[in-house]
């Protein structure tokens, strides 16, 4: 009978344990190179070599460059820290061949998959699956399915999902962001807009397809009833010439929500497949509920609120007011006061009435105020509600196009031979009883000058509304003439007076024009005394 001593009973069964352990594997991705020892792409050939293993990207790295499609064969997560993977826009950037890939806080961008599906990530295989949660998906091209992401071959048990990603910007002939040929996908609380494609969600059937509380474009089914459909690019995302704007956060590429984006606190705090963080490692929720989408918008205070529109409206005439918010990142709470977060109110709801979308239709003679509350939050995440200036709108029977220009009277002047001085005419915009001097939008004036004797004294303009009188060097008078025109309607002013130009030096104001070099002789005075200072020093000193 074999007696085993205590030592050799603990080694047994410690190997007995180990005999059931599946073998983990980490591999550090150190650099941004396309190949060689501590790349990501020779961390992924390490980890085809059999068994889960995971590949951290160090937060040090924040792009890396591809030059070709890698391939994924085995059960591996990739914590991307952030991380931005650039493709050549020559070759896809990943296929899933086996095994199961899950891709955390990465941006894909610059794959291209010239002769197939999933410009930046084809899942194919029949026992192939992925998982992205926080991803961002942009610039990525097929020729066939899913611009960003395609299930081309799988495992109707074997389902993709993507959690809280942003898809927006991608290409191909059949779900410009994400498609599904064969097998099962997922589509959690992401945004999926601006792909270009017969639609944003392309689904060969969409029996194997799940989603909830995403924010699309468009679909060629029906998704689910917590999903917010028929968005557009723009309207859900910040953008830059009419593509998704990519901007730097915390060192992490994102495409930040608009400041009216429905995806903003859309995913209530019950749904389920979200993300304590973001793509940039933000903590979720930050308000009332998840953003969807990889970016989750952190609270920015309102500093100032300006209303901007026609000051004149014809009767039964309608307009639409705007508001300039600034900073242009500040938070809107769009959720509770839809659409824009702001609240319009007329004083004289007789005279002028204002929905919450700014369209206004003029009721009756007379004039309104036009106010706006502005709902937001506080840095801390707290509510705040910030009111604009209160903007006049006259209501009247004339037509806007017989508003008038008229400015007060302009005296006459002397100026110095040599000199010149800037005037701002004093100008009023009129249409029948009333004079509008609120003229912060929607209506303005612009102003030109001439002078009958250019070589007595010019007349330029600095801006819109300053006139500079430069006088020559020659004494004598001149006739100059001011226009103020109503822009971008309107009949036009004209003043004139006088301008005389004398040769002695007693100008009313301005600045030197030419002149005769009279500082130069200043500076050399000031040289003089210096030096005779310094001859005096030198005679005590001898």
């Amino acid at each position: 009978m074999l007696n085993f001593s205590k030592a050799g009973r603990l080694f047994a069964f410690s190997f007995f344990l180990l005999s059931f352990a599946v073998p983990s594997l980490a591999f550090n991705v150190v650099n941004g190179n396309s190949e060689g020892t501590g790349s990501l792409t020779w961390a992924i050939q390490q980890a085809n070599q059999g068994g889960d293993s995971s590949i951290i990207i160090t937060p040090s790295v924040k792009l890396i460059s591809l030059n070709r499609e890698l391939t994924i064969e085995s059960n591996v997560t990739i914590n991307g820290n952030g991380a931005t993977i650039i493709g050549n826009s020559q070759s896809r950037l990943f296929r899933v061949t086996s095994g199961r890939a899950v891709f955390n806080r990465l941006t894909f961008t610059g794959g291209n998959a010239a002769s197939g599906s999933g410009g930046a990530v084809d899942i194919d295989g029949t026992e192939a699956s992925a998982e992205f949660n926080n991803c961002t998906f942009t610039g990525n091209s097929a020729r066939d399915y899913g611009g960003a992401v395609s299930v081309t071959r799988g495992n109707e048990n074997a389902n993709t999902i993507l959690k809280h990603c942003t898809i927006a910007g991608n290409m191909a002939a059949y779900g410009g962001g994400v498609a599904l040929a064969e097998g099962e996908m997922s589509l959690m609380s992401s945004v999926i807009v601006g792909n270009t494609g017969s639609n944003d969600i392309y689904a060969v059937s969409s029996r194997y397809f799940r989603s909830h509380y995403n924010v699309a474009g468009s679909s060629n089914f029906d998704l689910d009833a917590t999903d917010l459909t028929g968005q557009t690019l723009s309207n859900v995302l910040m953008t830059e010439n009419g593509v998704p704007k990519v901007e730097s956060e915390d060192n992490t590429r994102v495409i930040r929500l608009s400041r009216i984006s429905p995806a903003r606190d859309y995913v209530p705090y019950t749904a389920g497949y979200v993300l304590s963080i973001d793509e940039a490692g933000h903590t979720r929720p930050q308000l009332s509920g998840y953003d969807a989408g990889a970016y989750e918008a952190m609270p920015v205070a309102i500093t100032s609120a300006e209303i901007y529109g026609l000051p004149y409206l014809q009767i039964n005439d309608t307009g639409t007011f705007s508001i300039d918010i600034q900073p242009e990142t500040a938070s809107l709470n769009v959720k509770d006061y839809p659409p824009y977060g702001v609240e319009w109110l007329s004083s004289s709801p007789t005279v002028l009435t204002i929905d919450n979308s700014g369209h206004a239709t003029a009721v009756g003679m007379g004039s309104s105020y036009i106010t706006a509350r502005v709902h937001g939050w506080n840095a801390d995440g707290t509510a705040q509600t910030l009111s604009a200036r209160a903007f006049t709108v006259y209501v009247g029977a004339i037509p806007f196009s017989d508003m008038r220009a008229v400015i007060s009277g302009i005296d006459d002047r002397t100026i110095a031979a040599g000199r010149y001085e800037t005037l701002k005419p004093e100008v009023k915009i009129t249409i029948g009883d009333y004079t509008i001097s609120d003229l912060r939008g929607g209506v303005s004036y612009t102003i030109s000058a001439s002078s009958s004797r250019a070589d007595i004294v010019m007349a330029d303009i600095v801006s819109n509304d300053t006139v500079r009188l430069i006088a020559g060097n020659n004494a004598g008078s001149a006739d100059v003439t001011v226009t103020a025109t109503p822009y971008p309607l309107g009949q036009s002013m004209t003043e004139r007076f006088t301008v005389t130009v004398t040769d002695n030096g007693g100008s009313n104001g301005g600045g030197n024009v030419g002149g005769s070099g009279g500082g130069c002789e200043s500076f050399g005075a000031l040289l003089a005394g210096i030096g005779a200072i310094a001859f005096a020093v030198i005679r005590r000193k001898d």
